[in-house]
């Protein structure tokens, strides 16, 4: 697994203290096997709840183009323009938004916050 970590100066305002943390794992038999092993992973070190919401279209999202664009550019996945990713909303406030995606293959989440 691969985690990607920008503080506030990556970010055009850095006085918003914007914290982005998007982390990739290949779905693989002996390490991560399965969407509920790489949720337990990534929730138990972000203290979210565990069993996983429902899925929901990645593309309904309201924030879908922002985070489009945090997963284009902070992390170069190529996200399609019409999206039909299934994703896992975990929290989704003005301060906090944590998506956990399951691409097949690949395992994706993105973790946004704002402390100021």
């Amino acid at each position: 697994m691969k985690t990607l970590i920008f503080d506030q100066y990556e970010f055009e305002n850095w006085a918003s203290e914007e914290l982005l943390e998007i982390s990739i794992a290949k779905r693989h038999e002996f390490a991560i096997e399965s969407l509920d092993h790489f949720a337990a992973i990534m929730l138990r070190h972000h203290n979210a709840p565990f069993p996983l919401p429902a899925a929901t279209r990645f593309s309904s999202l309201s924030t879908f183009s922002e985070d489009v664009r945090y997963l284009r550019d902070y992390a170069g996945i190529p996200v399609p323009d019409n999206c039909d990713w299934q994703c896992h909303v975990i929290s989704n406030d003005r301060n906090d938004r944590h998506l956990i995606f399951d691409l097949g293959d690949l395992f994706i989440s993105m973790n946004w916050s704002i402390s100021a």
